[in-house]
């Protein structure tokens, strides 16, 4: 089982954007297949676990995201205020 886990790393790590565009598709596709294997006595069973999965796994990503995103708009404003101090001290100089 370890050797499967480090080989499904080290495939995840030299995969590029395209590579995980088609497997998140390939996964929404196999779920949609297992969804329509559900009988009608156990569909609303499956949707309760079909949406806490999909939370569970969400957030996660989502906060990671968010995170990027402002640690950007910082980076950005310190980049923008040290441009700032540079113009003023140009603008002093001449």
């Amino acid at each position: 089982m370890k050797r499967l886990l480090q080989a499904g790393r080290s495939c995840w790590e030299e995969m590029g954007a395209l590579e995980i565009s088609l497997l998140k598709c390939c996964l929404c596709a196999f779920g949609a297949l297992l969804g329509l294997r559900v009988s009608e006595k156990k569909r609303q069973k499956a949707r309760h676990v079909a949406r806490f999965l999909f939370w569970v796994t969400y957030l996660p990503l989502l906060g990671k995201l968010l995170r990027q995103l402002k640690k950007g708009s910082e980076e950005e404003m310190i980049e923008l205020h040290f441009v700032a101090k540079e113009k003023d001290l140009k603008e002093h100089e001449a």
